[in-house]
Order: C-alpha cells, then sequence, then structure tokens
C-alpha cells in the first residue's frame, strides 16, 4: 500500500538517480533529522530528488507522514545492509508551515534544557524533565548500595553515556558497522572529605574522569580513530568539562 502518493519498496539495484543527499544515522524525526532534511531539500528544484539516509526505523512511519504535510513525495524507500534503509523524497510545491528552516535553525542555537527538582523528606530528590523522571541521591556517595545514583554517579554515566553514543551516532554517518560497544567510566574527587565536612582544606570538585570505550567492528582501525577524534570534538558534556577537568578517555578495538 503506498503511503505517499507512489512509494516503491526494492533492492539498491532499483534505486532511481536523485539530485542530493543527507545522513540522518540513528536520528529520528524528532531529534533533529526533520531539520537536516529541510536544511538539504531547501536549495533543490520541484521535481527534484533528495535521498535520505537512515537507520532509524521510526522514519519509515514520521518520513511519509512529513512529506505528507509540507506538499513533498516520498517516491521509495530501499532497505541496505548496516541496517540503512534509504529514502527517496520528491519535491513539491512546499506549503506555508509556521516555520522557515532558518527559524529553526535559531530555535535549535537558543534550546534550553530545563528541569525540575522535588525535595521528598527522607528520600531522593525526585527529577522531572520532558516527558521522564528519575531520582537523585546525595550529592556524593561512596557507598557500595545506593538507594538512588548520587549526582556525581550522574555526571560520570552522563560522560560515558554520551560518549558511547556520540560515537554511534558519528559511525552511522560515515557508514561504519559496529557491533558492539561498552564504555567503562571513572571519576575522582579532590577532596570528599570537605564534602563531607570533615575536612575545611581543598575542595570537594571532581579532578579526574577517565574511561575506555571497548569497539568492536570490522571497520579499520584509521576509520575508526576518526570517528573516536570526532566524536570528542562534537559532545557538549567533553567539551565542557575539559577544560576545567582531567580527562583520560579512549577508544580499544576488542
Amino acid at each position: 500500500m503506498s503511503v505517499a502518493g507512489e512509494q516503491r519498496q526494492g533492492g539498491s539495484a532499483e534505486r532511481p538517480p536523485y539530485n542530493a543527499v543527507c545522513d540522518g544515522g540513528d536520528l529520528d524525526c524528532g531529534s533533529g533529522l526533520l531539520l537536516i532534511i529541510r536544511r538539504a531539500i531547501a536549495p533543490l528544484s520541484p521535481g527534484q530528488i533528495l535521498e535520505v539516509q537512515s537507520r532509524e526505523p521510526s522514519v519509515s512511519v514520521d518520513l511519509p507522514a512529513w512529506c505528507r504535510m509540507t506538499g513533498h513525495t516520498l517516491v521509495g524507500q530501499w532497505p541496505q545492509e548496516g541496517g540503512y534503509t534509504y529514502y527517496h523524497v520528491r519535491k513539491g510545491v512546499e506549503r506555508e508551515l509556521p516555520t522557515s528552516v532558518e527559524q529553526d535553525l535559531e530555535a535549535a542555537e537558543q534550546y534550553v534544557w530545563r528541569v525540575r527538582v522535588q525535595y521528598r523528606p527522607k528520600a531522593p530528590a525526585r527529577v522531572y524533565g520532558r516527558n521522564l523522571e528519575w531520582q537523585v541521591g546525595q550529592p556524593a556517595s561512596f557507598a557500595e548500595e545506593v538507594e538512588a545514583p548520587s549526582a556525581v554517579d550522574y555526571l560520570v554515566s552522563a560522560v560515558a553515556g554520551a560518549v558511547l553514543m556520540g560515537f554511534s551516532q558519528v559511525a552511522a554517518e560515515r557508514h561504519l558497522l559496529i557491533d558492539d560497544m561498552e564504555l567503562v567510566g571513572s571519576a575522582r574527587l579532590e577532596n570528599i572529605l570537605t564534602h563531607l565536612g570533615v575536612d575545611t582544606e581543598g575542595v570537594p570538585r571532581i579532578s579526574s574522569l577517565e574511561g575506555v570505550l571497548y569497539v568492536s567492528s570490522p571497520a579499520t582501525r584509521a576509520a575508526l580513530d576518526e570517528v573516536w577524534q570526532m566524536t570528542l570534538k562534537r559532545s557538549p558534556l567533553v567539551q565542557t568539562l575539559m577544560p576545567v577537568v582531567t580527562m583520560r578517555l579512549r577508544w580499544m578495538m576488542v
């Protein structure tokens, strides 16, 4: 059944010519993919074809809906090896949208991340952010068993998660297959006794963050090293912390 006019499915040999291409990697339509598509299709003339390359399954549902709303046509999709699907979008006469590409870019640049944290007596704090909620325990804790992750635990896991997921995204953009990955991270405080009120000397800041990303992939070491360097360069957390915290991050092929 066609979902956008004349949609076709088939192997890579059946793909017709196209005029431009954009690679969305693992992004879904709500995480910036539509912004990338709008920017790529803007210079094309009506009737020309944009190939959208994506590994995100939800795009097969969301992209046809976006095409219908904007006056474009999804003319076909072709599954590829490595989890990719290539979508061909024929540019139409765009209907007026609430925002332009420039406005979307400006909105992305001005986006503010917000959370609300609720106090609960004798219990971890509850955090509300977007459609999620989670708990935060002590500011820092070295107990082996805790009711909720401490703030330091969240910081370490946030950096580790950002690096691992960022590596996956950059690899996807370059069509590099990743079989498996795991990152082991750790952090040290300069003087946790200051935080506990036992010592008045020094500061309880994080003195070092370390992490090793283990990667299993058929790609070459040189290609993966380029992915690693780009991952660190594009990571908001790494670039924020690097000037003030000693960071020892590396990757290993396994």
